[in-house]
């Protein structure tokens, strides 16, 4: 399952969305099907629109996708999916289906 998302560095220096080694801080996601089964996100390396591992300079804005891997009937059912990005303590949580 993917899922596209822009990003955008609100920050005064440069920072890296979704870094392959999280250091405390740094942002994750993952993806909340029925508010209780949690899928992390599958980095496709080479794939030119996933969002693993790229650099946001200050004021800019990157769109790509961020790709889970899901089972089918998690994929064609009609559940709620919330995807959780997460930044040290703060979390944004988005509806996506």
């Amino acid at each position: 399952m993917a899922i596209d998302i822009t990003a955008t560095n609100n920050g005064k220096n440069a920072a890296t969305f979704l870094p392959s080694f999280n250091m405390g801080d740094d942002i994750s996601v993952k993806l909340l099907n029925q508010g209780e089964y949690e899928f992390t996100a599958s980095n496709l390396l080479g794939y030119c629109k996933s969002l693993y591992d790229t650099s946001v300079n200050p004021l800019s804005t990157k769109s790509g996708m961020i790709a889970f891997e899901v089972p089918d009937s998690v994929a064609s059912a009609d559940e709620e999916l919330v995807l959780v990005i997460s930044a040290g303590k703060d979390a944004l949580q988005i509806k996506v289906r």
